[in-house]
């Protein structure tokens, strides 16, 4: 696109070769007179930013160009509560997700939703209950990430998920993890979740372990029970050794025994656990 070239433009207005328009003065001087190429120039130009966010030009709609490049960058921001939401390239960007009041399920768009071009999407977890949140893919796509593709995936507690679709069409659409396998919680009971999809979790009793040890809740609950967990101890006793047993998805107990085996042991003991 050109800036203005009428033989009455005001050149240099924005700088050098930037010639912009002047006001007319009545029984003086019109007005910078439009071109026919410099207007349509400036239409192709707008017309394109809506073809590149997959919008049709209306006239009932005011708003295109703003929903276009909200599309293309991920510049909108959605709220999602209980029950099944289905998502539209219109929501590219933020989505806060809250589970408080039940099970969440969200359908991504198709993958080619915004004519062909990437769509951004971000969902942020806000809630703390049990209750479930599954993101499904649309159609034949496929949600990659980062080791194998799968028709859906689970937003969990504390979770930041972060994806973006490769704008084909089809099987050829992927839904791609950018960072959010890497969610984590750097405290001293925390969590950290590989791009595989693997999750090591962390934590110690400061207090002392008595008689058949003590129940632990996990920062974050596994998928399922198959995990492996192992114990320490921290002190302050020397000698004593640790042991770890699943109780279930989201607890463990640890417990210390004496020297030899012979007793259990009051002791501070630290803990690692690895799962899905």
């Amino acid at each position: 696109m050109d800036v203005i070239q009428s033989s009455n433009r005001q050149i240099d207005k924005f700088g050098s070769g930037l010639h912009g328009f002047q006001a007319g003065v009545p029984g003086v001087s019109l007005a910078t007179a439009l071109q026919p190429g410099w207007c349509d120039g400036v239409q192709q130009e707008l017309i394109n930013i809506l073809r590149d966010g997959g919008l049709v030009p209306s006239a009932a709609t005011l708003t295109q160009v703003r929903d276009a490049i909200r599309r293309m960058y991920g510049g909108n921001v959605r709220s999602i509560a209980a029950g099944t939401t289905n998502l539209t390239a219109d929501d590219a960007g933020d989505v806060y997700v809250d589970a408080t009041g039940g099970a969440v399920t969200i359908n991504l768009p198709a993958t080619d939703a915004a004519n062909g071009r990437p769509l951004p999407l971000r969902f942020f977890r806000t809630d703390t209950s049990a209750n479930a949140v599954t993101i499904n893919r649309a159609g034949s796509n496929t949600i990659f990430n980062g080791a194998s593709g799968a028709t859906s995936l689970s937003l969990r507690v504390s979770e930041e998920l972060h994806l973006r679709g490769n704008g084909a069409a089809g099987a050829s659409g992927v839904w791609r993890v950018v960072n959010g396998a890497f969610a984590r919680s750097l405290s001293t009971s925390g969590w950290q979740r590989l791009p595989s999809g693997l999750i090591v979790q962390w934590g110690n009793n400061q207090g002392s372990i008595s008689s058949a040890g003590v129940t632990v809740t996990l920062p974050i609950s596994f998928t399922s029970t198959g995990f492996v967990v192992v114990a320490v101890t921290m002190g302050p006793t020397t000698g004593n050794s640790a042991r770890a047993q699943v109780i279930s998805a989201s607890q463990i107990n640890v417990s210390s025994t004496a020297a030899g085996g012979a007793s259990f042991a009051p002791d501070s003991i630290g803990w690692i656990a690895i799962g899905v």
